[in-house]
């Protein structure tokens, strides 16, 4: 599966908004999809890095069971050790480590429509329409979030039309 995705920046931002600052590292990305100055590549392995090198860390992790588990105990860890992560993820409330993160995350539902980006000019829709079962939740994690909590939910902003 092809993983590479880019978020797009309005998500990023509003991430960014509920952490208070900037991220200092994007813990899986490529050059191309980077949301932050530093990034951390699949051949690097951000699984074995301390995340808490970078302060604030965006995290959208490949969305394969496996990779999601991974990355949830490994947020919560680094968490724990005084890095502060925000991760995007499908939301599969069925799993441990999901409800894992309940506990030890603050929760904000995405409301709308999220396109990624992919290299090759296509797209990604998630959080579209009707019968969608596809959810996003962004997971806030580290000093100073209230474990167990629920935030706002982040809202994708219209586009405002001008006429000359």
């Amino acid at each position: 599966m092809d993983d590479d995705w880019r978020t797009p920046r309005w998500l990023v931002r509003a991430a960014e908004r509920i952490i208070g600052g900037p991220f200092g590292c994007d813990l899986c990305a490529t050059a191309w999809s980077a949301q932050a100055p530093e990034w951390i590549t699949r051949e690097q392995n951000s699984l074995q890095q301390e995340w808490s090198n970078w302060g604030r860390c965006w995290c959208n992790p490949p969305w394969t069971v496996a990779s999601m588990r991974a990355f949830a105990w490994k947020a919560i860890d680094e968490a724990h050790r005084g890095a502060t992560v925000a991760l995007l993820m499908p939301t599969w409330a069925r799993y441990g480590w999901y409800q894992a993160l309940k506990r030890n995350g603050r929760f904000h539902d995405v409301i709308g429509t999220v396109v990624f980006s992919k290299a090759d000019g296509t797209s990604i829709k998630i959080n579209y329409g009707f019968g969608n079962t596809q959810f996003l939740t962004l997971i806030c994690l580290g000093p100073g979030v209230v474990k167990r909590s629920n935030g706002d939910p982040i809202i994708k902003p219209k586009k405002i039309r001008c006429h000359g």
